[in-house]
């Protein structure tokens, strides 16, 4: 995650892709249902937005109440080393 927030700044036509990429790791790892899956894309769209602390603190709140102890920790790196 860590890494796709980074790209937010510096490449933002690189963010979309990723977040939607984090954000389907996230659903499938975590069997998310279908509104929640919903919450983590709202939140991820929010991070580029006009309020990207809604987006931040919705993460946030999702991926502890999933059993994650940080949104970083969600989605593993993978082998690729593209996932944050």
């Amino acid at each position: 995650m860590a890494i796709t927030l980074g790209l937010l700044n510096r490449e933002p036509a690189v963010f979309s892709r990723l977040a939607a990429r984090w954000g389907a790791k996230l659903v499938l790892e975590r069997r998310l249902e279908l509104g929640d899956a919903q919450l983590a894309f709202a939140a991820l769209a929010a991070l580029d937005g006009r309020q990207p602390r809604a987006g931040v603190e919705a993460l946030a709140e999702l991926t502890d109440a999933v059993g994650c102890v940080t949104a970083s920790g969600c989605c593993w790196t993978g082998s690729s080393g593209v996932m944050g």
